[in-house]
């Protein structure tokens, strides 16, 4: 590929994805600093006295206050160790936030930079792909945000009581913990656009899919229990289940591809 042909892409490149990633960033700084009031997300149950709905707090702060309440343990307490953290503590939600909220506009721009190199049905085909790989991706951190991150940080300070210990978390630690396993589960439940993918690209065939099930549910297992260090076994079956149900929804799409690609021929 010749020096112009690459600065060409790049250029093409650029043209695609940098107003996403403006779009980003402003919309970071705008829902990090615009105060609203405070039951314009929160209601009574994450209002602790009825004066403070007439407050005005961030997006942010609203946010972290709904996730504080929905899956940090009663009796754990957060603390902030150091005068910066609470300032990356809402970077950190922030650019989540933007992120899931841009998501639908990255898969655009994607599916638009690539389009010029495919045929109409290929376009067609790679805007399903992009739809179902949206759909898994926010199941996946839908699916862990209620039923698995409480469940493991709730198996993890269990300890905590059996030795009258007063349990305490960094509120860094807590967020770091929260959105690294939303988005990991999110990333996890793509496994059948994957599994799809390497199977039509013919780098893995269905019948290694079949045949290797065995190892590929102890690496559910093992993955899970690194994802959710809980040592009850729980949250790591809880994860692991619906890994499985996907894998087998993996091989279905994957195999009706190879047989649809045989009748063409």
């Amino acid at each position: 590929m010749s020096l112009n042909r690459i600065l060409t892409e790049l250029k093409d490149f650029k043209n695609h994805f940098l107003l996403w990633f403006i779009s980003l960033i402003i919309l970071v700084i705008v829902i990090s600093t615009v105060k609203l009031p405070v039951n314009f997300l929160l209601n009574s149950r994450y209002i602790e006295n009825s004066q403070g709905i007439q407050e005005k707090k961030t997006l942010i702060s609203q946010i972290f206050i709904i996730i504080k309440k929905d899956l940090l343990p009663e009796d754990v307490e957060l603390i902030s160790i150091s005068p910066i953290v609470a300032f990356w503590v809402e970077i950190k939600i922030s650019m989540l936030i933007s992120f899931l909220i841009l998501a639908p506009y990255l898969f655009f721009s994607i599916v638009s930079y690539l389009s010029p190199a495919l045929f109409p049905k290929e376009k067609r085909k790679l805007f399903i792909f992009t739809i179902m790989a949206s759909i898994l991706f926010f199941g996946g951190i839908v699916f862990s945000y209620i039923f698995l991150v409480k469940t493991m940080f709730t198996a993890l300070f269990s300890f905590n009581s059996d030795l009258s210990v007063k349990p305490f978390l960094p509120v860094d630690e807590f967020v770091s913990w929260t959105l690294a396993t939303l988005f990991i589960t999110g990333f996890l439940f793509m496994l059948p656009i994957s599994m799809y993918v390497l199977t039509v690209l013919r780098i893995v065939s269905v019948r290694f899919w079949v045949f290797r099930w065995r190892e590929v549910f102890i690496i559910f297992l093992i993955a899970a229990s690194i994802i959710t260090p809980d040592v009850s076994g729980v949250s790591v079956l809880i994860l692991t289940i619906p890994m499985i149900l996907l894998y087998t929804f993996g091989i279905i799409i994957s195999a009706r591809a190879v047989k649809k690609v045989k009748k063409q021929h």
